[in-house]
């Protein structure tokens, strides 16, 4: 019974999660990040091709982010030498990394 219960939340906060992410912003990404830079959760970030965090810069993806590779451009983030990615997320925020 208890088992049945969790996976019924789950469900429930994973189908409201799904419809947040519906009505939020998407922030297309390309390029290098040369400066320190934000992602909040209220974005959904979509890479397109390489995206590279260059040296010195940090990158810090807030609790709850989604971001998504885009396929065709084969979107990928790169985390380059000397910079630093700060992704902290938490059961009820994950980070979310996937594909469009």
């Amino acid at each position: 019974m208890k088992k049945i219960f969790t996976l019924l939340l789950l469900t429930v906060a994973l189908s409201l999660r799904s419809s947040l992410f519906a009505q939020a912003p998407v922030v297309t990404v390309t390029g290098y990040i040369a400066a320190s830079t934000t992602w909040t959760k209220d974005n959904i970030y979509l890479l397109s091709g390489f995206v590279y965090v260059n040296n010195g810069a940090t990158l810090t993806i807030e609790a709850g982010t989604l971001i998504k590779g885009d396929k065709f451009s084969k979107g990928a983030l790169i985390i380059s030498r000397g910079a630093k990615l700060v992704a902290d997320g938490t059961a009820a925020e994950p980070i979310v990394f996937t594909s469009n």
